[in-house]
């Protein structure tokens, strides 16, 4: 398999959720993340993006959570 077949764009609303346990989402996120890990498949994410998931993070949790998010996805 080539690597850029390993690679998955993922958008902001897939890290908020698995990050956000309140969110209506966070449970089918969770389980796509474990099958995305079980696959090996590699997210890849922008610049833009990675700012949008700490800054609802921080506006809909609380900032420690952003900033611990930031951290684990650099």
């Amino acid at each position: 398999m080539a690597e850029s077949e390993r690679m998955i764009l993922v958008d902001s609303n897939f890290f908020i959720a698995v990050y956000s346990e309140f969110d209506s989402l966070h449970s089918p996120a969770l389980r796509t993340s474990a099958v995305l890990e079980k696959t090996k498949q590699q997210m890849i994410i922008t610049d833009f993006v990675f700012h949008e998931i700490v800054t609802v993070l921080s506006q809909r949790q609380n900032r420690p959570l952003a900033v611990e998010t930031g951290k684990t996805l650099m």
